[in-house]
């Protein structure tokens, strides 16, 4: 095979991959939002007595609300949560601090101060900023990644149901090799996306932190699904070896996006926000089976 051969292959499998995020994206949206529905259990008619015949009209004035709360949550609503909470919430609250708040009080002090003034304003932001970050941003970001954590299990359960049947039941060993895999991944992905930043060629850095980062998100995407198919974690660095491209066009989008921010906090908020579309798109999509 030609090195023309093997460009056009691995451009393609980029190109496959983008694809399959934004078709997976439009069947999430149109997905029907009920993952369980209860049909009542139908009586045999008998002779029932006074008290069960009332006993049995209060409870089919119930069933509806019950039938309703267990129908709301679906797929969807699952997402909204999710979108509510780190895009309502978190995200939400970093925007306004550094685009209302600081500038606000920048013009109040500016307003009421002289030109001499401008070391103690700087000083001012630095301890605003401080304080922000030590007394709501770090807490949130802890209690967001549990959440998300929780969160986006469920909706890839929910989306698995929906579109493959029940997960297999993992056992204890693989969930602890999981566990213990998933963090040697985040770890070695973390090292290797700093050091490919630093790299002095200007901006050749920058590109290959930026394929990194999405050949992670694409690889974490699918990591949910694997899990419940029960494929062991070696499997899966495999899968990714052999089609790479295939996973850097799959996370490629979410990685441009992510990289147009400077602070941390809300390149995870963001990333946060859109990550449920991609683990949906993950379940929705069937991968390349042949190696690159």
């Amino acid at each position: 095979m030609s090195l023309l051969d093997v460009l056009q292959r691995m451009f393609g499998s980029v190109a496959l991959g983008i694809r399959d995020v934004f078709v997976g994206a439009v069947k999430a949206y149109k997905m029907e939002g009920e993952i369980i529905h209860v049909t009542p259990a139908k009586k045999t008619p008998e002779r029932i007595s006074e008290l069960a015949r009332r006993r049995a009209e209060r409870d089919r004035h119930k069933e509806p609300k019950e039938t309703s709360s267990i129908s709301k949550m679906g797929i969807r609503y699952r997402i909204l949560r999710s979108w509510l909470w780190n895009g309502g919430v978190c995200l939400l609250s970093l925007l306004l601090f550094y685009n209302l708040l600081l500038p606000c009080l920048a013009w109040m002090f500016d307003a009421a101060a002289s030109s001499d003034d401008d070391h103690i304003w700087n000083q001012l932001v630095f301890v605003l900023g401080f304080v922000f970050q030590s007394c709501w941003v770090m807490p949130l970001l802890s209690l967001s990644r549990l959440v998300n954590l929780l969160w986006f299990q469920d909706i890839a359960d929910a989306a698995y149901i929906k579109l493959r049947g029940k997960p297999q039941l993992p056992s204890f060993s693989l969930i602890i090799a999981d566990l213990a895999f998933g963090f040697i991944l985040q770890m070695f992905f973390s090292i290797q996306t700093t050091l490919f930043s630093i790299v002095p060629v200007a901006r050749l850095g920058e590109i290959i932190a930026l394929f990194h980062m999405g050949v992670q998100y694409g690889l974490y995407a699918f990591e949910y699904k694997w899990f419940n198919m029960g494929i062991e974690p070696h499997v899966r660095v495999h899968v990714v070896e052999n089609n790479w491209p295939y996973y850097l066009g799959f996370g490629l989008p979410l990685a441009l996006l992510t990289s147009c921010f400077t602070s941390y906090g809300v390149r995870y908020f963001v990333s946060a926000l859109l990550y449920p579309v991609l683990i949906v798109s993950a379940n929705e999509t069937e991968e390349p089976k042949q190696p690159l």
